[in-house]
């Protein structure tokens, strides 16, 4: 049997249940154990996910928001904790027995979480309950509320309940609710060139329509690549430094290559080699840039890779948007340069490593829009048909996160729902295939009415997915 325990950081497979015995001797998970044991496995690694949420954060549980906010900055702690506690329980480890606890009657079990005080529960067949706290047993009184509970001492000395089941069978912490508020405060964050840094004002739009953050980075002129490298997913490239040394403390000449074409006194947040700091663009050449790197805290020399020769500086990762990982991202590029080629893989390329470089659930919320054509690209145009290419080539590619928005702007019913009445113009548009003159500020970019309509769609899509609400 494969023992699945559903807790506040996620689903853990602890895998198909053996019949080995635990240290103690008590049984372990095999075939003869107990609805009570898997229950207290699922309750210990729900306690123990808490607890280490908490103590990353550096709280007292009734901080809960700064927990919170540590499952999405430290999951893979949280996970670890919750999967040690529930394997333990499990296999009989930390289990209070009779011999722990002389109260217990046959068929009742505790629970003893890490550390030097003995935190517990118990429950007993007819739905009562007791708690352990700090190894004294206390009865639960009748009128009590809790069928069982967890209490701790919190920093004065005053004892609280750190989680437990109401006789109502609602529960304390709210699991769901915890994860549902953590869901519904991750930021959505914007990724793309002009058409995405023109959206930037209409931001508070789309916080009301999704209600959560949205941030956008967005810059006029860039590639895919670029995109790519300001993201992090395919990193821009430390090819000199001065000194072939980042210093202690203070600043260092850098030369970065893959940021072709990047605007001059461009600052960004960054690290190289471990050390984090600020590289600021000084200036360009073709498909290089100059750089200023200061760290941000000092520290040791860092030496940077040389080849066997040690005069060449081994190509090394200026790593960026770090950050951002496990915001939800929507991600915009590709039409710089698509009308004038045919090899569009770049793009495709600088997408997927976009995605691989989100946290696994941003990747699971993240959006990839289509290329828009420009009004001098109708159908059937041998100007349009590089753009149509792409657009395949991007839904193909990935066709679970694509949304065709600028597909979906060229629609009255749309432009009606947000104000706008179409003209004769815009109805021609729609049939020639490009957005609708009402909505755009010249041939290819969006007017504010645009991004209103495109924030809707954004929006719609999140309904049909569960991400947000009406």
């Amino acid at each position: 049997m494969r023992l699945e325990i559903t807790t506040v950081v996620g689903t853990i497979d602890l895998g198909v249940i053996s019949g080995q015995k635990g240290d103690k001797g008590e049984p372990g998970p095999g075939a003869d154990v107990t609805g009570a044991q898997i229950e207290a496995a699922r309750v210990a690694a729900q306690a123990a996910a808490l607890e280490a949420a908490e103590r990353v954060a550096g709280v007292v549980p009734a901080a809960q928001q700064a927990a919170r906010d540590t499952l999405i900055e430290h999951p893979e702690v949280v996970q670890e904790a919750a999967t040690a506690a529930a394997q333990k329980a499990l296999e009989g480890e930390g289990l209070l027995t009779r011999e722990d606890a002389p109260d217990l009657a046959d068929g009742e079990l505790g629970i003893k979480l890490d550390g030097d005080e003995v935190y517990g529960m118990r429950w007993k067949r007819d739905g009562s309950g007791a708690q352990f706290a700090g190894g004294t047993y206390e009865q639960l009184d009748a009128d009590d509320e809790w069928a069982w509970k967890v209490s701790f001492a919190d920093p004065d000395g005053r004892r609280r309940i750190g989680m437990g089941i109401r006789k109502d069978g609602t529960r304390y912490p709210d699991f769901d609710q915890l994860m549902a508020d953590v869901a519904r405060t991750t930021p959505v964050v914007r990724w793309g060139d002009s058409l995405t840094q023109d959206s930037e004002p209409t931001e508070t739009d789309l916080e009301a329509l999704l209600d959560r953050p949205v941030l956008t980075f967005g810059w006029g002129g860039r590639t895919p690549a670029q995109v790519a490298a300001r993201q992090g997913g395919a990193p821009a490239l430390v090819t000199a430094v001065t000194g072939n040394t980042i210093p202690a403390a203070g600043s260092v000449t850098m030369t970065l290559d893959r940021l072709p074409g990047i605007i001059a006194t461009l600052s960004v947040e960054g690290e190289v080699l471990g050390v984090r700091g600020t590289m600021l663009i000084t200036g360009t050449s073709g498909e290089t840039a100059q750089a200023t790197f200061t760290r941000t805290t000092p520290g040791l020399p860092v030496p940077v890779p040389l080849n066997t020769a040690g005069t060449v500086v081994i190509p090394t990762a200026f790593q960026t948007g770090e950050r951002y990982r496990d915001c939800w991202p929507i991600i915009g590029c590709g039409r710089n340069g698509a009308n004038v080629t045919s090899n569009h893989a770049p793009t495709v390329t600088a997408i997927r490593a976009m995605l691989d470089y989100a946290g696994p659930i941003a990747r699971r919320h993240a959006l990839v829009w289509d290329v828009p054509p420009d009004a001098t690209e109708p159908y059937a145009s041998a100007a349009r048909a590089p753009i149509d290419a792409l657009n395949t080539l991007i839904r193909e590619a990935f066709p679970t996160v694509y949304v065709p928005v600028y597909a979906m702007l060229r629609s009255a019913e749309l432009m009606t729902s947000i104000g706008v009445n179409p003209t004769a113009q815009d109805t021609t548009d729609i049939a020639n295939g490009v957005t609708p003159t009402s909505l755009r500020r010249d041939s290819l970019h969006l007017n504010e009415s645009g991004y209103k309509a495109l924030n809707r769609i954004v929006h719609r899509t999140y309904l049909s997915k569960g991400w947000a609400t009406a």
